[in-house]
């Protein structure tokens, strides 16, 4: 691939997603009863892109990112993250890639830890994947706090 075919391809791509949950048909029901969480949704996101995802409660953006750390699969169409599918990711595969994505959940009393600092934040997924040593750790956390305007780092690190 080309470096300008890079840079034109998205991070992450999404090819007609859609996600059902279903309850199945007990002996009082008339059928599988079905919720469409997510219905043919398609987007990119290009590298370097911020990207903002609203709706009202339960329009979905839970769903989409469950789906794309893979903590559910798509009942319908293509999930792409740097060119290559995750739809069928497993094992040290699955694995690898999660320790690369993240998300936090809706609810930052349990998703964030107010006894921390944006860098210690930060730091966490790095300690928990067993990523770099002290001092690397240190020195992404700083990069990274630097990358989004969080500086001088002194602010944010204790």
């Amino acid at each position: 691939m080309t470096e300008e075919q890079n840079k034109q391809m998205p991070i992450i791509e999404l090819d007609g997603v859609t996600k059902e949950y279903c309850l199945k048909q007990t002996f009082f029901s008339q059928g599988d009863a079905c919720v469409i969480a997510m219905n043919n949704i398609s987007l990119a996101i290009q590298k370097g892109e911020i990207f903002g995802l609203v709706g009202q409660s339960g329009s979905g953006k839970t769903t989409m990112g469950r789906l794309l750390v893979k903590l559910e699969e798509p009942t319908k169409g293509s999930i792409k993250v740097n060119g290559k599918s995750i739809n069928n990711l497993q094992g040290k595969a699955l694995k690898d890639y999660r320790s690369k994505v993240q998300m936090i959940f809706q609810d930052p009393y349990q998703s964030l830890n107010p006894h921390l600092s944006v860098a210690e934040t930060i730091c966490e997924p790095l300690i928990v994947n067993k990523i770099g040593d002290r001092i690397t750790r240190r020195e992404k956390v700083l990069e990274t706090l630097k990358i989004v305007g969080l500086s001088p780092a002194k602010d944010f690190y204790h």
